[in-house]
């Protein structure tokens, strides 16, 4: 049985139970780093979405429903994306070289994209854009660096 001597007692107990229960949680989540290669020139900037799987059907067209989404420079035809404090789990990235900063991905008359862009683990585009489940990959607990290359349609 417990007992507590006084209501101060118990507000600290409280308090440090509560400490335990929710340190795990802060302990578990990773910085990512993702590398954006294949960019032509220094132009503009570099935009970038990570998906989870419980916003996978809005990837990546709602930027709204990403875990993490950014912009960023470009130098030496390079671009670098950090993501903090991102839980374990199953994630989509899309990256695209937003080279007239006008903060959308260019599409010609077809609707075929005119900017670079690419997925984790360089998936290659064929006729229709990939779902979650075809670019998913994990993130643990640890700290972890990707690499996207981009691609021309």
């Amino acid at each position: 049985m417990i007992h507590f001597n006084n209501d101060e007692d118990l507000e600290m107990k409280y308090f440090m139970f509560l400490i335990t229960l929710l340190s795990p949680l802060s302990l578990s989540a990773a910085n990512l780093s993702f590398q954006i290669n294949g960019l032509e020139n220094d132009n503009g900037q570099v935009s970038f979405v990570l998906f989870d799987e419980h916003a996978k059907k809005t990837f990546p067209k709602e930027v709204g429903f990403a875990s993490c989404s950014t912009a960023t420079q470009i130098n030496n035809k390079t671009a670098v994306v950090h993501c903090k404090d991102v839980a374990p789990g199953n994630y989509a990235a899309f990256a695209f070289h937003d080279e007239n900063n006008d903060g959308f991905m260019g599409h010609n008359w077809l609707g075929l994209p005119e900017e670079k862009f690419g997925y984790y683990e360089n998936f290659h585009v064929k006729f229709i854009p990939p779902n979650f489940d075809d670019v998913s990959f994990v993130i643990t607990a640890q700290d972890q660096n990707f690499t996207i290359s981009l691609q021309r349609y």
